[in-house]
């Protein structure tokens, strides 16, 4: 279950960050490894990386014309590829990598109008992830939706994401594995109410699986622009998905989610009246009260990321205003703290992986973005950079926690996309 790049999985770009501060694995990255730009790309990225070390992402050309391209790395000594457009001289960048190898991004039609889309292989054409026809959201849609988004993806292929209305209304809806036509696409909630998936899990339950959702709280006083968090599990009796909103704990009044794994053990973030204290929450089902995690010092923190385990990456708020990560345990209720790299002070989780190994981006001594992992065993680790560059940051972990995506500049300072073992 992967939240697109969580499709960024970063809350800032790279070039921002740098500004401010299951399956069968393939064989470990010893060191961070750069891809070479493709022939006439100027800048590359890397995005999102599977457990077979296959990894996908966008180059910009090296001319003043053209336009951004889609690319794909089969391991760390790949060349990348890059990937068929819509529409021929469109843009095109990818964002997600399934464990089935089903490649996902977005593309401009020849319109101009951004579309979700998948390739199968890193040869094929794309498919559209279509938006809603017409009456397929609801008897009253008279007019097709125009737009789709794709947000997150399960490692069969599965892709949630938002379907656009003429009037910029979005809906939440499912394109099944290795398919993205109106016909077989799903509606997950009610039509243009503004939902957005934000994880979906591997599990199918009668024949889909489960979706988790932030959607708008409604219009009652004190709601107006709040969203809670809801799960859509579909029901074969009402012949469609229906939405539960998650309990709340005492005292609270809303709670958005940010991930759900297949045992849908579910992690987000709770809010509370008065002067809001925001903090992680866990439910271990989807009829179960939240357990919340206490942070040192009552500090202000929110869920990031749950692995197959049911474990947990946290941020938190320093007293001096930084955000920290975290470790956490329900089943023992067990925190652990991230430490900074030596000299550095602040670090931040962009992944964490079956293998409870933390992807992070810190800063360090020198107050530039560093690479850098966390372990039970080992604690904080920096990777060090991509070709002896002096700045670079991890942009996703694979599902295993095995390695991660890597964006960063050359010892020639120019933008690169690569790998790194963690």
């Amino acid at each position: 279950m992967e939240t697109i790049n969580r499709f960024s999985r970063l809350p800032l770009g790279l070039a921002a960050i740098i500004s401010t501060l299951s399956g069968v694995f393939a064989a470990p990255v010893d060191a961070q490894t750069a891809f070479p730009n493709p022939s006439g790309q100027a800048q590359c990225e890397a995005n999102d990386i599977n457990d077979s070390l296959g990894v996908v992402g966008g180059c910009v050309p090296s001319t003043a014309t053209g336009s951004r391209v889609a690319t794909y790395a089969s391991g760390p000594a790949s060349l990348p590829g890059i990937l068929q457009a819509l529409s021929g001289g469109q843009p095109c960048t990818a964002t997600g990598l399934s464990n089935n190898n089903t490649l996902i991004g977005s593309c401009e039609n020849a319109a101009g109008v951004v579309l979700g889309v998948i390739w199968l292989t890193p040869e094929s054409t794309p498919i559209t992830l279509s938006p809603l026809p017409a009456l397929k959201g609801a008897l009253t849609q008279l007019l097709s939706d125009v737009s789709s988004s794709p947000m997150a993806y399960n490692q069969d292929g599965a892709v949630v994401g938002s379907s656009t209305s003429p009037g910029g209304v979005d809906t939440a809806v499912l394109w099944p594995p290795q398919t993205g036509s109106g016909a077989s696409m799903v509606v997950v909630s009610s039509y243009g109410d503004n939902c957005e998936a934000v994880d979906v899990n591997g599990v199918n339950v009668n024949g889909h699986p489960t979706v988790a959702l932030n959607c708008p709280a409604g219009l009652s006083s004190g709601s107006v622009g709040k969203r809670v968090g809801k799960v859509a599990v579909n029901n074969a009796l009402l012949g469609g998905y229906q939405l539960y909103q998650l309990p709340l704990p005492p005292a609270g009044i809303s709670c958005t989610l940010a991930g759900i794994n297949n045992a849908l053990q579910i992690v987000g973030t709770c809010h509370f009246g008065g002067t809001d204290n925001p903090r992680t929450a866990y439910w271990a089902s989807p009829t179960s009260t939240p357990q919340l995690l206490n942070a040192a010092g009552s500090a202000r923190n929110a869920g990031r990321f749950i692995n197959a385990g049911g474990k947990i990456a946290f941020s938190y708020q320093k007293s001096n205003g930084e955000v920290e990560s975290g470790f956490w345990d329900p089943a023992l209720n067990a925190t652990t703290y991230v430490a900074d790299l030596p000299g550095g002070s602040r670090c931040e989780a962009v992944g964490l992986g079956d293998n409870n190994t933390m992807a992070l981006n810190c800063e360090n001594a020198d107050e530039q973005v560093q690479p850098a992992k966390w372990t039970a065993t080992s604690g904080t680790v920096a990777l060090g950079y991509l070709n002896g560059g002096e700045t670079g940051a991890l942009t996703a972990a694979n599902q295993s926690g095995t390695a991660a995506s890597v964006t960063g500049e050359d010892s020639a300072e120019n933008e690169v996309g690569g790998e790194v073992g963690l």
